[in-house]
């Protein structure tokens, strides 16, 4: 009678137990849509779920959308396989990271304020001295490290975010004919499950991705960052140009 007792206990107790971790997670079985942007790719938009290697997922979910995964257009609707969209919930949803962000802000604000000032300080100077000496192209690159281009920022703080930060600096080099950019790589600690990388053109997130802790993986990443990039400049050199034009 004793064992009988012990044992209808014990089941109880894991039912309940049941009950309650599954009243406490969030879990939604249907996919998420996408509606594709100007300028968006397969790799961009898997970038933004977290990896941008779920380029060939998204498009085998969509091929019946897609003729090939080089051309997506504007006002597609795209469907996010149900695993990637979990994953990323769960990314943007945890706790510590909230709490890691929370105490990072107010450091990386003021780190990228002393940033900038420094940046049109020296972009200032370099534009007087233009307008009084007519200095070329040559005088302009050797100056301070400012280049024509534009300006690149590290603000990672991990091991990873810097080794990628060092691929990406050195596999970019500036797209003719555009000038005046300023492209900042930074990470978003990840407690557990690594680091988060994103870069931006002008405060315009261009490529976001998780990094894992393999070097060869970190060097995809940041080659893959540089062709997005280098790609989004030039079009807006191209706009720019067409602009000019009227």
């Amino acid at each position: 009678m004793g064992q009988w007792f012990t044992r209808c206990a014990t089941c109880i107790v894991f039912i309940l137990s049941c009950f309650f971790l599954l009243g406490n997670t969030e879990y939604d079985p249907d996919p998420l849509t996408y509606e594709v942007k100007p300028g968006d790719t397969l790799y961009g938009i898997a970038a933004e779920f977290g990896n941008f290697t779920w380029w060939s997922d998204i498009y085998k979910a969509n091929a019946d959308k897609i003729e090939n995964p080089r051309f997506i257009y504007p006002g597609q609707t795209l469907e996010i396989p149900t695993y990637i969209v979990q994953d990323f919930r769960l990314t943007v949803t945890t706790d510590d990271v909230d709490r890691v962000l929370a105490m990072s802000k107010k450091f990386e604000r003021e780190e990228k304020e002393k940033k900038l000032k420094k940046f049109r300080k020296a972009f200032n100077e370099l534009v007087e001295k233009g307008e009084e000496k007519k200095k070329n192209e040559s005088e302009v690159d050797d100056y301070e490290g400012l280049g024509l281009g534009g300006m690149i920022l590290d603000e990672t703080r991990s091991k990873m975010g810097s080794n990628f930060y060092s691929v990406f600096y050195k596999h970019w080099e500036d797209p003719k004919d555009v000038q005046n950019f300023t492209i900042t790589v930074s990470e978003q600690p990840m407690p557990s499950r690594g680091t988060m990388v994103q870069v931006e053109i002008d405060n315009q997130l261009v490529f976001k991705n998780r990094l894992e802790p393999r070097y060869y993986k970190t060097q995809q990443a940041a080659k893959q960052a540089v062709k997005i990039c280098q790609r989004r400049l030039q079009r807006i050199a191209t706009t720019q140009n067409e602009f000019a034009g009227y």
